[in-house]
């Protein structure tokens, strides 16, 4: 009988690559769903050294005389955030549900590719034009600062070293996020660390504190800038 044509694979295929240009075919050729992926995670999650940051509107809080005050007043002083800035929105659940989807489904039929599921997350993934950061600090003081999203983890880390005297400043420093416990890459954005549109830190050290250092009271370890805001 007369023959089958010849089946021609690259018309069949789902995601078709974009390849080299002159045609040829190697392993590093990139589908059109992961050129766009690469390009979204620049535009909303890779850091950006040129990006202006908002004003830091540094506090230094001791939560002690924090809660008692809000004991008072029916909520934290100088916390004027709008209500909505916190928000859970429709968008923030999708992107959510979309980004854990490969993981809490391993058994479901893999109808989408990783890269059309990571697309969707990305797509659906709300941006902030920053994000209001606290980090605890030794004897439970608490820094709070804004950052633009597409700051490095490494511009939260500065500004608390900033606020510690220089005998703290010289002790080699972290900052985690719990739980779980997990130590942040200082050189990622805080979006891509998902510390939006709010997070609190914690400051980690590499290694245990001198005794002299951990005995003193938690005030005398700050700058003196940082000790006036305490104050204020």
């Amino acid at each position: 009988g007369a023959s089958l044509p010849a089946v021609d694979e690259d018309a069949v295929m789902v995601e078709a690559p974009v390849r080299p240009v002159g045609g040829g075919r190697n392993r590093a050729q990139t589908t059109l769903t992961e050129a766009q992926v690469e390009a979204l995670k620049r535009r909303k999650l890779a850091v950006r050294p040129d990006i202006k940051p908002p004003p830091r509107g540094l506090r230094l809080i001791d939560p002690a005389i924090e809660s008692s005050a809000a004991a008072g007043a029916g909520s934290l002083p100088g916390d004027d955030m709008p209500d909505d800035f916190y928000e859970v929105t429709a968008d923030d659940l999708r992107a959510l549900a979309l980004a854990s989807s490969a993981e809490t489904r391993s058994d479901a039929p893999p109808l989408k590719t990783k890269a059309m599921r990571e697309l969707e997350a990305l797509q659906a993934m709300r941006e902030y034009d920053h994000t209001l950061i606290r980090v605890r600090l030794l004897g439970g003081l608490m820094l709070q600062a804004a950052f633009h999203p597409q700051e490095a983890v490494s511009s939260v880390l500065a500004e608390v070293r900033a606020c510690l005297c220089p005998a703290v400043q010289a002790l080699p420093c972290y900052l985690f996020v719990t739980p779980p416990r997990t130590t942040l890459d200082p050189s990622i954005s805080l979006a891509a660390a998902q510390l939006t549109p709010a997070a609190t830190l914690v400051l980690g050290w590499e290694r245990p504190l001198p005794a002299a250092l951990a005995a003193a009271a938690p005030h005398t370890l700050l700058a003196p800038h940082a000790l006036e805001l305490l104050e204020a």
